[in-house]
């Protein structure tokens, strides 16, 4: 997977990419920020080898409160509540903790 490639605007609505070197990998890498639950789903099949519950996957994009069973749910081995709890806080993230 090539990462080589530019993304630009310049009147902040029109997006322009560009490869830097050789083929435009874009498409490949921003696949998983494209707003739908369902890509990243896939992309965590492809790439953690993991199956995500699409259901907390939406929960997500909807931006709700994270919460121990939201965790569980995607992780259920993660229990370090106070580590991911200020994770969470550091990044500014809502939680129920």
């Amino acid at each position: 997977m090539k990462s080589t490639f530019c993304v630009w605007t310049e009147d902040g609505i029109t997006w322009h990419c560009n490869p830097l070197d050789g083929e435009d990998a874009s498409k490949d890498l921003l696949s998983t920020i494209d707003g739908n639950p369902l890509s990243y789903v896939d992309y965590g099949k492809w790439f953690y080898q993991a199956d995500l519950p699409l259901e907390a996957v939406c929960q997500l994009a909807d931006g709700v409160p994270v919460t121990k069973e939201l965790v569980v749910a995607l992780n259920p081995k993660r229990n370090e509540w106070e580590e991911i709890k200020a994770c969470l806080d550091k990044i500014g993230y809502q939680n129920e903790f």
